[in-house]
Order: structure tokens, then sequence, then C-alpha cells
């Protein structure tokens, strides 16, 4: 996919960056989407302002 000659490139570089915050964001977003079972919850303590 890439070589080695195009990764030491500034656009080498900002791809394989693009790549990889692509593919954290799929990671993350999939997790966003799991169902309430799976997914852990912790308490949390609201407050109101005057």
């Amino acid at each position: 996919m890439f070589d080695r000659e195009f990764l030491k490139t500034k656009v080498g570089k900002a791809a394989l960056i693009s790549t990889v915050a692509m593919t954290l964001f799929v990671a993350v977003s999939t997790q966003m989407f799991t169902s309430p079972a799976q997914a852990v919850t912790l308490p949390l303590q609201t407050m109101e302002l005057a």
C-alpha cells in the first residue's frame, strides 16, 4: 500500500496519520452503537444549579 520512500515524504506521513485516524474513528464509533447491555455504565451524580 505505502512504500518506504513514500512514507518519508510529508504527503506520505500525512497519509499514514490520516489512515490511523480513520481506523481509530471507526473503532470508537462502533463502540458507541453497542447495546446498553454490553456497554459499561458509570453512575454519575448530577447537580442542579439555581
